[in-house]
C-alpha cells in the first residue's frame, strides 16, 4: 500500500505508511522489508518533487505577472495588445490601468476586424459608471483581445481595461 502510494503521488501519507512497516516487520518478523524500504525512497523522492513544482510556480509567477486576469484587478504597465508587460498590484499602489470587464467572445472563424469591433463595442457597453473618484468620461478604455494564436487554440477571452491617461491611480476605481 505504501509503495503504490508514492508511486501515485501520496508521498507524505506513504512515508508514514512505509516508516509504520518496517516497525512491523521488524517486531513480528515479516517479509517485505525491501518494499518498504523502496516506498520510503519513492515517498521522499516525490516529496523532493512536489516541493520544487510548488516553488517553481510560485517563482515563476514572483514578479506578479498578470495571469489569469479578472475584473477588479489593478495593473502597472500598459495594456497593449498582450499580457506581457503588465503587472499586477495591490490597488492602493501606484498603478495605470485596472480591469473592469473580462468576457469571451463567441466561437466562428478568427476574422480580426470581427474580433476588434466586437471587442471594442462589448468593453465600452460593460464601462461602469458608478466610479470611485473619478467620472467614467475622464478615462481611456482599452482592451486585449485575442490574437490568431490564442484564437485557434479555443482562448476567445476579452479584457478591458480603464486607463488614466494622464494621472496615476492608488485606489481602486469600482466600488
Amino acid at each position: 500500500m505504501a509503495l503504490v502510494l508514492s508511486l501515485i503521488g501520496g508521498s507524505l501519507i506513504s512515508l508514514g505508511l512505509a516508516i509504520a512497516s518496517i516497525v512491523r516487520i521488524r517486531r513480528k518478523s515479516y517479509k517485505g522489508k525491501g518494499i518498504a524500504i523502496t516506498a520510503i525512497v519513492f515517498s521522499v523522492l516525490g516529496t523532493i518533487f512536489w516541493t520544487l513544482v510548488g516553488l517553481g510556480l510560485w517563482v515563476l509567477n514572483e514578479d506578479n505577472a498578470l495571469i489569469n486576469p479578472k475584473v477588479g484587478d489593478c495593473i502597472k504597465g500598459a495594456p497593449a495588445g498582450t499580457y506581457d508587460d503588465m503587472k499586477k498590484v495591490e490597488c492602493k499602489t501606484a498603478h495605470t490601468s485596472q480591469i473592469f470587464a473580462v468576457f469571451d467572445l463567441p466561437a466562428g472563424p478568427y476574422d480580426a476586424s470581427m474580433i476588434e469591433g466586437k471587442a471594442e463595442s462589448e468593453c465600452r457597453n460593460r464601462r461602469p459608471t458608478d466610479l470611485v473618484g473619478m467620472k467614467v468620461d475622464d478615462l481611456g478604455v482599452v482592451y486585449v483581445a485575442p490574437d490568431k494564436t490564442s484564437w485557434t487554440i479555443k482562448d476567445h477571452e476579452v479584457t478591458c481595461f480603464f486607463v488614466a491617461p494622464e494621472r496615476t491611480l492608488t485606489a481602486s476605481l469600482l466600488p
